[in-house]
């Protein structure tokens, strides 16, 4: 700011303050500089002196405004607020630098940093729901003259006073808001937990909610289908002859009567997906009985129609398994010693089935006598138990007197009554050519690190993913890690967070032509940030794809700290100061506008530059007679106020506001004016209006479940406080037979052997802050054993005391009576593929999997479950789908033209995606799979890993064309070091200093 700019603030202010002090102290020749010289001397300790009581009654406004600003944060919390207003009170007492304060409320105290309890001191209650809950005080540090109160005036009692009072509103206020967002959560949590999908209406069919299981039932987001009609968020049709029927909740509409559970129909969702349902509802009614719309509910019984037919398809699956699985396989038997060998476990040995006999000596006298002593001390292990597995690599002997790598993993799966195992089942996996591999990739590796051992800058190599395959000795020294301790994991999370996002934009650059890049970032090393200049270079494969890329780097933290310490020095601070957020406007004893805060404008829509020094009444001409009241009462002397009160506005429209009109002072304690503080709250208003509609909505809801809603206490007996009607049908005992045990706990129906789990699944949750949610079994009134599902979670009070347990139970024994038929399908051959390599699939006509065995995981790197759900797309290249799908489409064909063996089978090799995106090959033996009349249903297959095969030669072919990729590398670092030492020499010639590195022959020859 120049001189002109200074002096002609300094005017405006002037010209301000000379304004506001003629206004409180009459004397109008302040508003002429010239004139006010020409008065005699008596005249300016009196101006002087009012301008003083300005300046204090200045001060107190600026806490009440302050006050008005911290209430309308939204994320405004007691402390906060009540420590804030500490820190300020101080400001406004007359001797301020001598002055300390502490506000005392329940069992919190908060003080200013000077504070010091004096027997100069002034306090004022706190009282909330007309109760006391603690004070404010002041006190002054020094002895000060007497006035009215000790050292302290009227107005500063009346000051402190009023301090108190507005807190104990504030804590009102708070009290009731945590009140209404727990009893809106309560309820929400009630319906979030619920397992069936609820969806309700308004009376003409516009949705109006969904809980999660609706959305996950209907694929809809509540946010994108509210307020639309039922009809567009799902489509209802009858399971039997698929034709669409009417949406429920348009019948209940019209009927006004409740839709019991219905026959199995079919629900279409979003994405066209078919779910096999139950469905009821009824209306939502309010007290008087009107209609105010519909609740429905669904429940998903697709999983339980699937499970029948699991159960037909479990055997001809694990058939095939067992066929098509390619391994050999031995059955030991423990107790007579007799062992089986498979066919396949014979011919791995190139002999003949007739050729070896089924004894144990048979194997012993094949297995390599380096490896016989390791593999026998295995098995004996794992029969002892001292191992959860059998798992052994060794040679076997050959027909032709050479040896194969086997494999050989088996697993126990009978034992006697006293735990001694009786049968030992296992299989053979020929693992000679993976050897070969790894004895040719770990001499390669030998030849990288003579290149590197001694290299000066950070050499790394990554995959396509981030993660490291190779770094350097300096690399590991810089950042304090061994090698193990840095392959295969990703370099990112060892960059700084504000770079990294720079850093993901190189990789891509990569992906790129020219395949190349530099960057500057930072990375936390042993020693702290260093900053790392790198350049990196991507590496393709034969389709011209990123295989890995080469990066070399440099620390550049010196050059980086002073580029960042020149930044530094060019920035300037700055102070905004924005206007008050609150409605608050201050009047002279005449009704005239002294001072108006922005949001006062916006709240009464007026103009800023109409209102100053005009009349109350002449800016709001048709206020009503009530408000004139009020002002002549305050300016008398009164303060008055109102929590809620109507507003209507010139428009007719009608506001709630919450309001405090109270008198401010002159020096000489007569009234000179009065402040209005307002506040909007009719959104408060409408939000608790909406909030007891929604209690009775809910309601509603809850009696129509297909389950029961309970609240009790946290005991040992789960002593109920409430169960809804739906308890009886599930426990044969009507609510009031559990509420407070008047005659049975909810404890005492639980099965023995499941209170324990209860209880302690419970005790987890609560101790997590988390939601409960089990299975066990209870026993009814009728002595019958059924099986249940609970979901449910704690309820807490302001200061965060568990008050009691709210929840949810359904009756499931259908459910679990049809999975322990599926399990007991299943552990027939559980044992067996558990021991095999390859992996067991089976597909629909459109190749999407329908199941996929547990040798998934270990194959490509991914659960069961997570690669059912993926597209064929996700999982094979285009080129192998296109060849996968001629095979399924010409075994259908050959359905069709009945040319097709029913027991045929094709074998074929194609690559495929694995979990981490890249590439193996494998061979894939497929069948069709038939129903009872023939018909083609889907497919089933074995898949086998043959990458290794299939890569060996390959591999070695790149690493050589690698180790000359790096040969390149390394020579053009050289060059650009050479450059670097001439620009350096360069420009410490221009600075006039001796240069600073000698550039020899043989450098310029390198270069």
């Amino acid at each position: 700011m120049n001189s002109t700019e200074k002096q002609k603030k300094s005017r405006i202010l002037d010209k301000f303050f000379r304004k506001i002090a003629s206004a409180f102290t009459g004397d109008k020749t302040i508003l002429n500089p010239t004139q006010h010289n020409n008065k005699t001397e008596g005249a300016k300790p009196d101006v002087l002196h009012k301008t003083a009581e300005l300046e204090k009654r200045t001060r107190e406004l600026s806490l009440f405004y302050h006050m008005l600003n911290l209430v309308t944060q939204d994320t405004l919390t007691a402390e906060n607020f009540l420590q804030s207003l500490t820190n300020e009170l101080p400001q406004t007492f007359q001797n301020s630098e001598i002055t300390c304060a502490r506000i005392v409320y329940k069992d919190n105290e908060f003080k200013t940093s000077n504070f010091k309890r004096t027997r100069w001191h002034l306090s004022s209650e706190i009282t909330v729901n007309d109760k006391k809950e603690g004070f404010v005080e002041v006190c002054y540090l020094e002895k000060m003259a007497k006035i009215d109160e000790g050292p302290f005036s009227k107005h500063e009692r009346n000051l402190i006073d009023s301090v108190a009072n507005k807190i104990g509103h504030f804590c009102e206020r708070e009290l009731m808001r945590q009140e209404c967002v727990k009893k809106e959560e309560n309820l929400r949590t009630t319906l979030n937990s619920l397992g069936d999908a609820v969806i309700t209406t308004n009376n003409v069919g516009q949705i109006t909610n969904l809980n999660p299981a609706a959305e996950i039932l209907t694929g809809w987001k509540y946010d994108d289908i509210r307020n639309k009609q039922i009809d567009e968020a799902c489509t209802i049709k009858d399971a039997i002859t698929d034709n669409p029927i009417e949406n429920p909740a348009k019948r209940i509409i019209k009927t006004g009567q409740t839709l019991d559970e219905s026959p199995h129909v079919k629900l279409i969702s979003k994405d066209g997906e078919e779910h096999l349902v139950t469905n009821s509802g009824s209306p939502i009614k309010n007290r008087d009985g009107k209609m105010l719309g519909v609740v429905l509910f669904f429940r998903d019984i697709t999983e339980e129609e699937a499970l029948k037919e699991q159960l037909r398809e479990s055997d001809e699956r694990w058939h095939f398994a067992l066929e098509g699985a390619g391994d050999g396989v031995w059955d030991w038997n423990l107790k007579t010693n007799e062992i089986y060998f498979s066919d396949q476990w014979k011919r791995q040995l190139g002999h003949k089935p007739d050729e070896i006999k089924n004894e144990v000596s048979e194997w012993e006298s094949r297995v390599h006598p380096e490896d016989l002593k390791q593999a026998e001390e295995d098995i004996k292990k794992y029969i002892r138990g001292e191992t959860d597995e059998y798992r052994n690599e060794h040679r076997l002997r050959c027909k032709d007197g050479s040896f194969k790598w086997i494999l050989d993993r088996g697993k126990i799966v009978a034992r006697d009554k006293q735990g001694n195992p009786l049968r030992f089942i296992g299989t053979h996996t020929d693992i000679t050519k993976s050897k070969e591999i790894q004895k040719n990739l770990a001499e390669n590796e030998e030849k990288y690190r003579l290149l590197v051992k001694n290299q000066t800058d950070l050499l790394v190599k990554v995959d396509a993913e981030g993660r490291l395959l190779f770094v350097s000795p300096s690399y590991c020294k810089m950042f304090g890690k061994t090698e193990d301790e840095l392959l295969n994991k990703a370099f990112l999370p060892l960059v700084h967070e504000d770079d990294r996002a720079s850093t993901q934009m190189a990789i891509k650059e990569l992906f790129h032509p020219p395949h190349n890049s530099y960057l500057e970032q930072r990375a936390m090393t042993k020693d702290g940030w260093k900053w790392l200049a790198w350049v990196s270079t991507a590496i393709l494969d034969e389709k011209g794809n990123v295989k890995e890329i080469v990066g070399v780097g440099r620390n550049i933290t010196t050059r980086k700290k002073a580029e960042e310490q020149l930044k530094y020095s060019h920035e300037l601070m700055r102070y905004i100061i924005e206007n008050m957020n609150s409605a608050v406007a201050v009047h002279d004893r005449d009704m005239n506008y002294v001072y108006v805060s922005k949001q006062y404008y916006k709240q009464y829509n007026l103009k800023e530059e109409d209102i100053i020094g005009k009349h109350h009444y002449e800016v709001f001409p048709d206020l009503p007679q009530k408000w004139r009241d009020v002002h002549q009462q305050v300016l008398k002397g009164e303060v008055l106020k109102a929590d809620r009160d109507p507003f209507f506005r010139g428009d007719g429209s009608l506001e709630w506001i919450k309001w405090e009109c109270r008198p401010w002072f002159e020096s000489d304690q007569s009234i000179g004016g009065l402040i209005v503080y307002s506040e909007v709250i009719t959104s408060q208003v409408k939000a608790q209006e909406k909030l007891r509609e929604r209690e009775r909505q809910l309601s509603s809801m809850v009696d129509n479940l297909p389950g029961f809603v309970y609240r009790c206490k946290n005991d040992k007996e789960w002593t109920m406080m409430y169960m809804s009607d739906q308890c009886k049908k599930i426990t044969g005992y009507f609510p009031k037979d559990f509420i407070n045990n008047k005659k049975i706990s909810f404890n005492s129906i639980i099965k023995p052997e499941f209170q324990e789990e209860v209880f302690s699944g419970w005790e987890t949750a609560l101790k997590n802050n988390s939601t409960f949610e089990g299975e066990y079994q209870i026993i009814t009134a009728s002595n019958k054993t059924i099986w249940i599902w609970e979901r449910g979670s704690g309820v807490y009070d302001a200061e965060g005391d568990l008050i009691f347990l709210e929840g949810y139970i359904e009756d499931i024994t259908r459910r679990k009576t049809m999975e322990k038929e599926v399990a007991e399908s299943e552990m027939k051959y559980r044992h067996l593929t558990e021991n095999i390599s390859d992996v067991v699939w089976s597909s629909d006509l459109n190749f999407q999997m329908t199941y996929v065995s547990p040798s998934i995981e270990k194959m490509m790197g991914e659960p069961a479950a997570v690669h059912l759900k993926k597209t064929t797309e996700e999982k094979y290249p285009p080129e192998s789908i296109k060849k996968i799908m001629a095979i399924l489409d010409e075994e259908i064909e050959s359905v069709k033209t009945n040319t097709a063996d029913k027991k045929r089978s094709r074998q074929f090799e194609v690559e495929r995606y694995k979990a981490d995106g890249s590439k193996i090959w494998v061979e894939m033996n497929i069948s069709l799979i038939r129903d009872k009349n023939g018909t083609p249903t889907g497919f089933q297959g074995v898949m086998r890993d043959v990458n290794e095969r299939k890569k060996a030669e390959t591999e070695l072919k790149e690493k050589v064309g690698e180790l000359e990729r790096f040969n390149k590398l390394m020579v053009g670092r050289e060059n650009k070091m050479i450059e670097l030492k001439k620009e350096i020499n360069e420009l410490c010639t221009i600075a006039g200093f001796l240069p600073k590195y000698k550039i020899q022959e043989d450098d310029n020859e390198k270069a």
